[in-house]
């Protein structure tokens, strides 16, 4: 399991450190589309388009209280190593993450901050590092929104000189096109005190609104825009993210970096992901990652692979077990369960909202338990998602539907924002459209999508509502 450490933060960018002409390539990231319901949660962070969204419908919907990391000393013996605990406030966001470590008691060493502005929306992030009895800044970033809830421009910070203060590192300003789509990120750094031109990322679109391309280009010490990397990403007809390639810029032209593959089931499930590292004239494998579902959808095992000398080896896996809870009756969710393991350990309480996994390493060839999570559930609140998931406020049709439906709001109250944001996800939780729709009743077109089962989702301040839609 990740340390405790490597969750720190937003699903932000990371800062990015200056760059000067003729630096080596970067090592290019997974950007692993993981499948929902398996994490931690985080406040309203900006969604960047790397990979299409394999987001969990309504996540949020399921309030993680707290998460327990036992280390495995053996099949039926463990340690507590790690805690983490989390609060909301009225309206549901998450405003504080606190992580502790286990020295015969639990001591905190990590905090996470979330702020909002009036309408919802992330203002604020900071994170501290505890040290002997007082909390040291680690890091910050603002956000300032736009219009349909567009983020405009995000400031990252690093600890100042003295005390708790901050000084700014980086700016990342955001435009977009007229369909709201990302189109180009620049990221500034902070000079003196003046901002300076740092990097630029462009992003091009096809016609079904699929990231398609997306351009690098950074600054030299000579104050000179070059290209830096590319990638390209190619689709299914269900627009499941299929392959990747990135392209490294050395002076002349593009030369391939890395490869991505995905795989899925007929479900649309994610079941095998391939990384390939160029070497030398050749594409060669790198990493290998499958997962496995039960037949209502939720994860299963997880397992990590690596190429050694022409073949796969098995690197690590994690187990998911779990206990049906209310939200059973809609498995194209990821419920909240606790797990019992093949050999009980004491640790394992009988509360009934939450997740546990199971984590596990090579040793000699066989699989031996590395740590154990538990993962407990807030069950006013997913009681309450539930109770919405049926919303009668709300109509959709005709239903089935063919080339467009229309979506009636005029029963629900309308959002401070002035507008309804409204996204159509498959039953596996990826997001293939999104609309702001400003009244309260509008006919939203589906373009070509291919026939099946679809929810159509809808963010209101009471909650969030699901609403089956078939495509004929």
């Amino acid at each position: 399991m990740a340390s405790v450490m490597l969750w720190a933060g937003l699903a932000m960018a990371q800062s990015p450190a200056p760059i000067a002409a003729g630096t080596a390539r970067k090592a290019a990231a997974s950007l692993v589309p993981r499948p929902a319901g398996i994490g931690r949660p985080s406040g309203k962070a900006p969604i960047f388009p790397a990979a299409p969204a394999h987001r969990p419908v309504a996540m949020h919907q399921y309030k993680l209280d707290s998460l327990l990391t036992f280390s495995m000393n053996s099949p039926t013996d463990s340690v507590l190593a790690y805690k983490e605990t989390y609060t909301y406030n009225a309206e549901g966001d998450l405003t504080t993450g606190f992580f502790w470590s286990w020295d015969d008691q639990s001591v905190s060493v990590y905090r996470e901050q979330y702020q909002y502005d009036a309408l919802g929306r992330l203002a604020e992030f900071t994170a501290h590092t505890q040290v002997g009895t007082m909390w040291e800044g680690n890091n910050r970033s603002t956000y300032e929104w736009g219009e349909n809830d567009q983020l405009l421009t995000s400031i990252t910070y690093r600890p100042g000189l003295s005390g708790d203060t901050w000084r700014e590192m980086f700016q990342y300003v955001y435009t977009y096109n007229p369909q709201q789509q990302l189109q180009e990120l620049v990221i500034n750094s902070r000079e003196g005190q003046a901002w300076t031109k740092y990097s630029r990322t462009t992003y091009a679109y096809d016609a079904a609104g699929q990231l398609v391309e997306t351009i690098d280009y950074v600054q030299t010490d000579q104050n000179e825009e070059i290209e830096w990397f590319r990638t390209t990403d190619q689709y299914d007809a269900h627009g499941n993210l299929l392959e990747q390639i990135v392209y490294f810029y050395d002076g002349t032209g593009w030369s391939i970096d890395s490869r991505q593959t995905f795989e899925y089931d007929a479900a649309d499930q994610l079941i095998a992901y391939i990384y390939y590292q160029q070497d030398g004239d050749a594409l060669v494998e790198n990493n290998r990652e499958t997962y496995v579902y039960q037949g209502d959808g939720t994860l299963r095992a997880y397992t990590d692979y690596e190429w050694v000398e022409g073949d796969w080896i098995e690197e690590g896996k994690e187990e998911y077990g779990y206990q049906p809870a209310e939200s059973a009756s809609r498995p194209w969710l990821p419920p909240a369960y606790y797990e019992t393991l093949e050999t009980p350990l004491s640790f394992y309480s009988d509360t009934q909202w939450l997740r546990a996994s199971v984590a596990y390493s090579i040793n000699e060839g066989a699989w031996q338990k590395e740590s154990a999570t538990t993962r407990y559930y807030s069950p006013q609140t997913v009681t309450q998602a539930a109770q919405w998931s049926s919303s009668a406020a709300v109509t959709v049709y005709p239903n089935p539907a063919a080339g467009s439906f229309t979506l009636d709001l005029r029963a629900v109250a309308m959002p401070p924002s002035g507008t309804y944001a409204v996204q159509l996800c498959t039953t596996t939780g990826q997001v293939v459209r999104t609309w702001a729709q400003h009244a309260p009743k509008a006919t939203l077109a589906l373009g070509s999508l291919p026939a099946g089962v679809y929810f159509v989702t809808l963010t209101l301040p009471q909650g969030v509502v699901h609403k089956r839609l078939v495509i004929k």
